[in-house]
């Protein structure tokens, strides 16, 4: 059948209904002579003879009018039914299409080229429906001319399917050969090794052997060395000075039997005979100091503690009476605020008073860990007897300060020993540079043992532009060191030993509490127990009336370590009858409701002293604890504020008794010595803000820190732990499978590490603390300015 009658089958099977569609699908099997089929559609009426002419009022009218007299003689005359093309729209489809044409009367016009490649597009124009009554030789004519413009359409397609195909095979062989080529290129390249020139012979032609001269031995006596089995032999790693070396060497000058008591009767290195020499001037440690008025300032710090006696002991055997101001910390910078240089009178040398500590409780609670406690009481032995000595007290800029104080004296000489690891500004070395040389004071440098940067900077931007000079390293009197400076920053990781002998990592315990003295046994008095709840990794205990919460680590074993504690902070200042501004933690006084524990959350709604409201949130789940607090401002004491905070306390590894360090991995208990070899699989990994650089760089600078990953050993002193901590972990062998870390929920808050003093090993237990700023919205409880803490 032909592409027409398809056509009009689909159509009338669209619209079985449609009277002119059946019409034209009867005609044209007419036609075609399909009689049978025209006959059933047109449900017996009458068909005309095929020669039988078409009415039709013109060739150019768009409508055909077929006429159709019913076959039935009883339906009388039927009425002439007009077919329109524009009633009756055919639609192709390809199978339509693909069929060749038959030269008969209808013809269809040719589909849009479109329809040929994407039947499923739809079809801009219905085709144009035309019947006609024409003679044989038209019908073939118009055949041919459709036949033929299918053929040419369909030679066009496959013709451009074959140039298609053509220019993909020129693109892909002109990519293969172009890899090929830079492959050959790439194969082409020789590497050709020379070999190594040949170093010149040297023949070595040996000397007669001299008689073998027999060995006279000779057993000598030497006293033994007394040690204290319970401090350091040895300092951290930050720390440069290791062990002394005395040496004797003739003098002329004896110090009285008294003074030899206190300061040691072994170091005799002024190499002049006598206070003023052979040459009328004064040396230190061999080197000739131009002046007569001597200023000195020494580092007190834990590195420096036990040179320090044989130290003054050099300045007394040469001057008489010089000015000494101890320092803690010898950060020069351009900015701080400012120190007091206070004389120090016998009576003021106590660790503490009234419960609050002095600025000389370092003495004892900080330098013993880091010395030898022999050189310690030697050191306060000094501080009681040794008439105009000063302490500099307070601020942040505490060599600035010594040297304005000793050029108010009238001094023409100044001496500064120090282990010189403190940050120093270029900027505050020339302003202070500049000072000192219009007083016409020299300045002399002297580290301990190792040159660092900062001395660099000392020596260049002070002691040069006065004059002055930099003395060898005092442990090079015994024995050369290096020359080059040694870079403070850089950061050098000692091998973690995989086993230390008599112990035993993450031991576990069966309670949570013990009854041996290292371990924790409550909170305090006043502290009740809210509810407990027990996870795989840690038992979470929460406590009241005010804010306190304990969690503690475990292993599938047992409980591990002293717990974690989660803590709230607000400062109290007082002034002494001596002027020392001290500080307390502001006590709780009452809750303003009960605590509110609602599933996994609980709030404290607290007022400590002075009637401040101060609120704690605290949520927690499997493995997660979020915090977030609100405080109103308390009212500034001394010009300072309250330090409002909540922190994540963890705790120390041991916990000291008489010198000897004990806890559950070792509790035979070491030395401080074997203790950091314990400890040293432990570390401390800070995350520090790369976005807040500018902020934070100055800070950062002075202790040693930079942005970014910053990795410290539990047995490395750290001057100050770091502000501006994104992320922060802890983990190591003590803590077995456990890893703690903290961190922010949102970058425009950061958390600050804190510890209970300064020149702390984080064996030693540290904070992690969040501080919201001290503006008006602070009273608030923000639950997303919140930090948190992960027990994987």
């Amino acid at each position: 059948m032909s592409a027409i009658i398809n056509a009009l089958k689909k159509a009338l099977e669209a619209d079985p209904e449609n009277r002119e569609t059946r019409q034209a699908l009867a005609e044209a099997y007419r036609r075609e002579g399909y009689a049978d089929e025209a006959r059933a559609l047109a449900g017996g009426l009458k068909i005309p003879p095929v020669d039988a002419p078409s009415p039709r009022e013109s060739d150019a009218d768009p409508e055909v009018h077929l006429v159709v007299e019913a076959d039935e003689p009883d339906a009388g005359p039927a009425a002439p039914i007009v077919l329109t093309v524009s009633d009756a729209i055919v639609e192709v489809t390809p199978e339509d299409v693909e069929q060749e044409v038959p030269a008969r009367t209808a013809l269809v016009a040719p589909p849009p080229e479109s329809l040929v490649g994407d039947i499923s597009k739809s079809i801009p124009d219905p085709p144009v429906l035309t019947v006609r009554d024409t003679g044989e030789a038209e019908e073939e004519a118009a055949d041919s001319a459709a036949e033929e413009s299918l053929r040419e359409h369909q030679a066009e397609s496959v013709e451009r399917y074959r140039q298609g195909l053509r220019m993909a095979k020129v693109q892909s062989l002109t990519l293969t050969t172009l890899v090929h080529v830079l492959i050959f290129f790439l194969l082409s390249v020789i590497v050709i090794s020379v070999p190594r020139r040949q170093p010149p012979q040297i023949v070595a032609v040996a000397a007669p052997t001299p008689p073998v001269v027999p060995e006279i031995k000779k057993k000598v006596e030497m006293p033994t060395p007394r040690s204290n089995p319970t401090a350091s032999s040895r300092m951290p790693d930050i720390v440069s000075a290791m062990n002394f070396s005395d040496m004797a060497i003739p003098t002329m000058d004896q110090v009285p039997m008294d003074a030899q008591a206190v300061y040691g009767t072994s170091f005799r290195p002024s190499r002049l005979f006598g206070p003023s020499g052979d040459v009328g001037m004064p040396m230190l440690f061999g080197e000739p100091i131009e002046g007569k008025t001597l200023g000195v300032i020494l580092d007190v710090s834990g590195s420096m503690a036990e040179f320090l006696p044989k130290v003054i002991r050099e300045i007394d055997r040469n001057f008489d009476l010089a000015s000494i101001i101890f320092v803690n910390h010898t950060i020069l910078r351009t900015t701080g605020s400012e120190t007091e240089v206070r004389p120090i009178a016998t009576d003021d040398v106590v660790p503490v008073v009234d419960g609050l500590r002095t600025p000389f409780w370092f003495l004892w609670g900080d330098l013993p860990r880091k010395a030898e406690q022999a050189a310690v009481d030697r050191l306060i032995h000094i501080f009681k007897t040794r008439p105009n000595c000063y302490l500099a007290v307070g601020g942040h800029n505490r060599v600035a300060g010594s040297m304005d104080h000793l050029r108010s004296l009238g001094i023409d000489a100044l001496y500064v020993f120090s282990d010189f690891e403190d940050f120093v500004e270029e900027e505050a070395a020339v302003e202070n540079a500049r000072k000192l040389s219009k007083a016409g004071i020299k300045v002399y440098v002297q580290p301990a043992q190792e040159k660092t940067e900062f001395l660099e900077i000392m020596s260049r931007k002070i002691a040069s532009r006065t004059d002055g000079k930099e003395l060898p390293p005092l442990i090079s009197i015994a024995e050369p060191v290096e020359e080059a400076p040694m870079p403070l920053l850089a950061e050098v990781m000692d091998p973690i030993p995989i086993e230390v002998e008599g112990v035993n990592f993450a031991t576990a315990r069966p309670t949570r509490y013990g009854t041996e003295f290292y371990d924790f046994r409550s909170p305090s008095k006043g502290f009740e127990v809210i509810e407990v709840f027990e996870h795989r990794n840690f038992d979470l205990v929460l406590y009241g009336p005010n804010a306190r919460a304990e969690i503690f680590l475990k292993t599938e074993e047992g409980y591990i370590l002293r717990p974690v504690s989660f803590r709230y902070h607000s400062r109290k200042y007082f002034q002494n009858d001596r002027g020392d501004i001290t500080w307390r933690q502001r006590k709780w006084l009452r809750n303003r409701e009960p605590p509110l524990l609602e599933g996994n959350e609980i709030t404290w709604k607290m007022v400590l002293e002075d009637e401040i409201n101060f609120d704690v949130w605290f949520v927690f789940k499997e493995n997660t604890f979020m915090a977030a607090y609100g405080a109103e401002l308390a009212p500034r004491e001394f010009d300072r504020g309250d330090g409002a905070s909540i922190l994540f306390h963890v705790p120390p590894i041991a916990i000291e008794r008489k010198d000897i360090y004990y806890s559950h991995d070792f509790p035979q208990g070491f030395d401080l010595d074997h203790l950091r070899e314990a400890v040293a699989p432990n570390h401390l990994v800070f995350n520090l803000s790369t976005k807040e650089v500018d902020r934070y760089r100055a800070h950062w600078s002075l202790y040693g820190y930079q942005r970014g990953i910053n990795i410290r050993p539990f047995n490395v002193l750290c001057k100050r732990l770091p502000n501006g901590i994104f992320e922060a972990k802890v983990q190591g062998q003590s803590y077995g499978p456990r890893v703690l870390t903290v961190g922010v929920k949102q970058n425009d808050i950061l958390l600050n590490g804190s510890s209970h003093r300064p020149d702390i090993e984080p064996w030693e237990g540290f904070s992690f603390h969040l501080t919201r700023p001290a503006d008006r919205t602070r009273h608030r409880l923000t639950k997303t300015k919140a930090f948190e803490l992960t027990v994987e």
